[in-house]
């Protein structure tokens, strides 16, 4: 009993050692289309560069305490503001991260590529919000 369980898991593990090297060596020969790389390229240097942006406004806003921006909320509308920079990006990923989000990210790829392009599509959702969050935070003057 024991060595015909072996004998299974060795071909288990046979059978996905095989996939694993078909996978790889796919990967090294995509099949050929000039527009498929330059939209997956460009995709990626549009998520890279809004990332970029988002991090760099990070910074800015921790360097000066949160307490500057690219401009202000009107006293009463404050913590609305507040409130809705915050709370957009958990609500915006528990929405894509959802079956239907997920349609919805391919939607927003162009047409065949969507199904291979919506993580990178949700990378820069991600970023915009993140670039938001920090580039239009609305100081109180407030110091805690």
């Amino acid at each position: 009993m024991i060595l015909n369980y072996l004998n299974i898991m060795r071909e288990t593990l046979n059978a996905r050692l095989t996939r694993l090297l078909e996978l790889a060596i796919g990967s090294l020969t995509p099949p050929a289309g000039k527009r498929r790389i330059i939209v997956a390229v460009s995709y990626g240097f549009i998520c890279h560069f809004i990332f970029l942006l988002a991090v760099l406004s990070m910074m800015t806003a921790m360097f000066f305490g949160m307490s500057k921006s690219f401009g202000g909320v009107p006293p009463p509308w404050t913590l609305a503001a507040k409130l809705a920079l915050i709370l957009q990006f958990p609500l915006a990923h528990s929405i894509l991260l959802t079956k239907p989000g997920r349609i919805i990210l391919a939607k927003l790829a162009p047409s065949g590529y969507g199904a291979t392009l919506a993580t990178t599509t949700f990378a820069i959702i991600a970023s915009i919000q993140l670039l938001a969050l920090f580039a239009l935070w609305t100081p109180s003057r407030t110091t805690w």
